[in-house]
Order: structure tokens, then sequence, then C-alpha cells
């Protein structure tokens, strides 16, 4: 939490780099005005903490699980969008490359898990726990999914079928999700990353501030 709520800096953090760095021979130009970038980061900050926020009492750690993974995903996604603006793409494409960035890139595979479940909706009752969990059972499981399981199969459509052939009609099978302390710590490590991205380098900031910062009318 403590994290998220130093995100709330991030508004101020891009604001002042765009307005620092504003000199009259730049073909750029920003005084007081509003950097939609650092809001929009800063929504997203907001978002994850009201979620903690309301529902750090709940006793389903499938709703809470499914939740705060998209959630974080959302922002991960945020970030993608100016990462692709800055060129963080992959090779010969323009999309953002999420391998140059492994803690994003796991968000979006758990993601993918919640949003597209494939076969997992083949599945008799499986049973979510927390990586770390002593509860956990090493007996009567027919098959455990963790995070080198979501890796490799939801990356993307390629291994479906052969998924399906290894749960499909399954029973007794452990859903192990990470750490949430470690989870959210790389999370918000990765969301402080990209202001530092952006603000310790001046040709990022000069591309992004004639679309990103509004002067004030005011």
């Amino acid at each position: 939490i403590s994290h998220l709520q130093a995100s709330q800096t991030v508004y101020t953090k891009l604001k002042d780099a765009f307005r620092i760095n504003n000199l009259a021979e730049k073909d750029y130009r920003i005084e007081f005005g509003h950097n939609c970038i650092g809001c929009n980061f800063e929504e997203g900050a907001r978002n994850i903490l009201l979620f903690f926020r309301l529902n750090k009492e709940t006793l389903s750690v499938r709703y809470f699980l499914t939740m705060y993974t998209l959630v974080f995903y959302l922002q991960a996604e945020r970030l993608a969008v100016i990462y692709e603006e800055l060129g963080y793409t992959q090779k010969g494409k323009t999309e953002f490359d999420w391998n140059r960035f492994p803690n994003l890139q796991n968000i979006k595979y758990w993601a993918n898990f919640f949003k597209h479940p494939k076969s997992y909706m083949l599945l008799h009752h499986p049973i979510f726990y927390l990586e770390g969990d002593p509860d956990i059972p090493n007996i009567l499981v027919n098959d455990i999914i963790n995070e080198v399981f979501i890796r490799n199969y939801y990356n993307g459509p390629k291994k479906n079928e052969e998924l399906r052939n290894r749960i499909a009609n399954q029973d007794l099978v452990n859903i192990i999700f990470p750490n949430l302390l470690t989870f959210t710590t790389k999370a918000c490590n990765e969301f402080e990353k990209i202001i530092e991205v952006i603000t310790k380098d001046e040709n990022h900031i000069k591309k992004l501030a004639n679309f990103t910062t509004k002067n004030s009318q005011f």
C-alpha cells in the first residue's frame, strides 16, 4: 500500500519534469498546464488503492485474486501504451514488447488466465491458494496451476489443445497464485520505473510533450 500511496506523486513528478524542460528555443511548450500521462497513471494507482480499501475484509480468495489481477493489469496496459510511444516495441513491429518487462508480462499472463479461462472452464471445483500457504496439500492433487503453468499455457493460443488434454474434466486441481506482497511490490516497482524512464531522458520528454500536456487557460 505504501508503494501505491507514493504513486500519488506521479502526476507532480511528470508535470514538473515537462515544465522544467520547457525552454523557449525548443519546439514544445509547457508551463503550468495539465499532463495527461501523469493524471492517467495516478488514476490507475488510485483505482488499485480503492480496490484494496473496499475489499480488505473479503473472505473470497477467488474473487479477490480475480479482481486484484485485473485492476493491476489495467495499469500495466497504461504503461504499455506509453512505452510503445517511446519505442519499446517488438522487433520489426509497433506493438509493445512485453518480454522486456517480465514483471508486467507476468501480470498480463495472470490476467489472461482470468479473462480467457480456456480449459479452466472444464475443471471441477479447483481450489485457490496463495504461494507459501502452509495449508497447500501435497497429496491427492492431480495438477497444479502456478506461475510456470500460466506462462506456458496463457501466453497465446498455440498450446490450447495441449492444455485441454491436460486438465479437461479434472478435479483435485490447485491454483497457486504468487505471494501477494512480492507480486504487488514488483508491480509497483514497474509503475515507478516508467516515471524514471520518462523524466530522466529529455528526448522522451520532448517526444511526449506535444500531445500530453495542455497549457492552463487560467
